[in-house]
């Protein structure tokens, strides 16, 4: 859990500002509307919104890489606890 925590800590200090792009290489990709789960996938983030995923997409010259190739990835995990009062 704590592995979990601190994963999710780093990634949110790297979130794109302006008009930076991030690849992150993600080797269990978790795709939970279709119940399903992807290997060796690349997802590309530009402008803090995710704007592509695939297994050969290419990666912009100019992007950010964040090698999650030996992690799980689900988009959106850290958007799903919420606290209503």
């Amino acid at each position: 859990m704590k592995r979990l925590l601190g994963l999710a800590l780093s990634l949110f200090a790297v979130l794109p500002t302006g008009g930076q792009t991030i690849a992150i290489r993600a080797g269990n990709l978790i795709d939970p509307a279709k119940g399903s789960i992807s290997k060796n996938q690349i997802v590309l983030v530009q402008n803090g919104k995710i704007t592509a995923v695939g297994g050969s997409l290419a990666i912009p010259q100019d992007a950010q890489v964040i090698d999650l190739s030996r992690e799980w990835v689900m988009p959106g995990l850290i958007d799903a606890h919420s606290t209503l009062r």
